[in-house]
């Protein structure tokens, strides 16, 4: 059992992280616009 929630511990960070990887940079500065 312990393994089990071990592993869906485990799961439920990497989805988190991945979110938050995924969403982060939009939400915290405007899309890149290069003036130069």
């Amino acid at each position: 059992m312990k393994l089990i929630l071990f592993t869906a511990v485990l799961a439920v960070l990497a989805s988190a992280c991945y979110a938050v990887a995924a969403v982060g940079p939009i939400h915290r500065s405007d899309p890149p616009e290069p003036e130069q």
